[in-house]
């Protein structure tokens, strides 16, 4: 074992506790500070020890091998919490006699990469993040050769480590401290210096152009200072690139409003001709136009889709369900064909594998969330931020020699002239039975509104066909909540939809409405 220290625990040990309550898709997620709502502890370090040790023996019986042959790398995004957290579990999986790599401040892209890369060739990685939640949160994301973990292996993980008995042993495994950051920017680095093609000097293939990056104090302050700047941009409008587990800034998260603007402002302020914005661990991204409009959400799935459709035309695009069918329609005008996934970023990389191996010659490329999480065939189908700004700069940089901005491959698309998304939280046990009998009720409503119907398109909730616009209702993948989006094409057309869902909603007492209640 390497001379490193780590900080001990300053949370609570926990003796007891029901393992998979820690799971929230194919992630653990919990509260792991002390709070201002007094929300109690459950990411102790024991527990995320104790976890990371139930993901060795489970990769070790995945690789039928012995634990003494796996080297396990091990990462962290900003948050206070992380730097102990990672430590605990570098220590736990060295005492189960793995060789640890010690990533330190990464994001969750690069930890895959660390499976991916020579000589380092791990047989599996650790990213300690809750990705944009509060900073009292806390989190682990498993990831194998061959990517995540589905919800289904998480479930087999935490099952394991409910029978694992707590302590500590002597370290039998290396615990060695990596820069992998170094080694992933130089990686996309090459890429860009790849693909652009009408660069003077390939050197400085981004010359002329001024990208301005927001971090949002995340672990994704590398890619001005160490992808771009090196290629010659001029990134001295970026913002917030400095990890910071507080957030001060805004919130982490490319979806958040505030975020978006806080991005779009900046561009038109420093003149930049393009802005990027990642979230904490830099698995999510979202763009911004040199006219300081959002390439996100809808947006951001059009763009991606047009670029990857350039290389790979007729292929498949998966998206999730709750994507404008105008992206639909702009996709299907650009000759790809679309599935229309349910939402969380492992469902939607699944798919797009199973389609791509379903459907040749023409393949599926791109498996997309309007959230920002994206993943290309070509690149090991991982969920990666920084690659899909890199391959959409790419596109910039080529377009810019010709006079074109990347913003012309979406002039086509048909913007709503209203959308709102609203959540509706749902009180006490079984929340996602409650929600699926309120989904199947809405669809016996449905057939008695006149100019409504159910469009069979998704899997995941209901897809509602209204006057002029459409409506989602769905499951929220990680919260005890319904989903609702409504967009219509018509100035005004929000509001009678809002009135006759609100009529509907009524009737079930564990809905709380009064988020919707603003909106009427």
């Amino acid at each position: 074992m390497s001379g490193l220290e780590f900080k001990p625990s300053n949370t609570p040990q926990t003796t007891q506790i029901d393992y998979q309550q820690l799971r929230s898709g194919s992630d653990v997620r919990a509260v792991a500070m002390e709070n201002p709502g007094g929300k109690p502890v459950l990411l102790t370090n024991e527990v995320a020890k104790t976890v990371a040790c139930a993901f060795a023996i489970w990769l070790a019986k995945q690789e039928n091998c012995q634990l003494s042959d796996l080297t396990i790398s091990v990462g962290r995004d900003s948050r206070l919490s992380g730097e102990a957290l990672q430590g605990a579990i570098a220590v736990g999986l060295s005492e189960r006699s793995c060789r640890v790599y010690s990533c330190d401040i990464a994001s969750t892209p690069a930890m895959f990469m660390t499976t991916r890369t020579e000589p380092i060739n791990a047989s599996g990685a650790i990213m300690v993040t809750a990705s944009h939640h509060p900073a009292h949160m806390n989190g682990m994301k498993f990831i194998k050769r061959g990517g995540g973990l589905s919800s289904d292996e998480l479930k087999e993980v935490l099952t394991t480590a409910q029978t694992l008995k707590s302590g500590s042993a002597a370290p039998q495994g290396e615990i060695q401290q990596i820069d992998f950051m170094k080694i992933y920017a130089e990686q996309l680095r090459n890429m860009i210096m790849d693909g652009v093609k009408d660069s003077a000097d390939r050197r400085f293939p981004l010359a002329g152009l001024k990208i301005a990056v927001d971090a949002s104090h995340g672990v994704s302050g590398f890619f001005s200072t160490d992808v771009l700047a090196p290629l010659g941009a001029d990134v001295s409008g970026s913002q917030y690139l400095e990890p910071d587990g507080n957030f001060p800034a805004h919130k982490p998260n490319p979806e958040d409003p505030e975020a978006m603007a806080s991005i779009c402002r900046r561009v038109t302020e420093v003149g930049a001709d393009l802005g990027v914005i990642f979230d904490t661990d830099g698995d999510r991204v979202a763009l911004v136009d040199r006219h300081g409009q959002s390439l996100g959400g809808n947006r951001l799935v059009a763009l991606a889709a047009a670029v990857v459709l350039k290389d790979h035309p007729g292929s498949w695009i998966v998206v999730d369900s709750i994507v404008s069918p105008h992206v639909i329609e702009f996709i299907e005008n650009l000759g790809g064909q679309v599935c229309v996934h349910k939402r969380g970023y492992n469902n939607v990389i699944k798919r797009g594998k199973e389609l791509d191996h379903e459907m040749q010659p023409n393949g599926c490329y791109l498996a997309i969330e309007c959230s920002g999480h994206a993943a290309l065939k070509d690149n090991y189908w991982l969920d990666d931020g920084a690659y899909l700004a890199v391959r959409l700069i790419v596109e910039a940089a080529n377009m810019s020699a010709r006079g074109e901005n990347l913003g012309d491959l979406t002039a086509e698309l048909v913007e709503p002239k209203e959308e709102v998304a609203v959540r509706i939280p749902i009180s006490g046990e079984s929340a996602r039975l409650c929600a699926e009998a309120v989904i199947e009720r809405l669809r016996e409503f449905v057939t008695a509104q006149p100019g409504w119907s159910v469009v069979p398109r998704g899997d995941e909730g209901v897809r509602i066909a209204v006057p002029h616009g459409c409506v989602v209702l769905r499951p929220s993948v990680h919260d005890p909540e319904l989903a609702l989006n409504i967009e219509t094409d018509e100035p005004g057309g929000i509001k009678p939809v809002i009135e006759t869902l609100a009529g509907f909603f009524t009737q079930f007492e564990r809905l709380n409405l009064d988020k919707l209640s603003k909106l009427r």
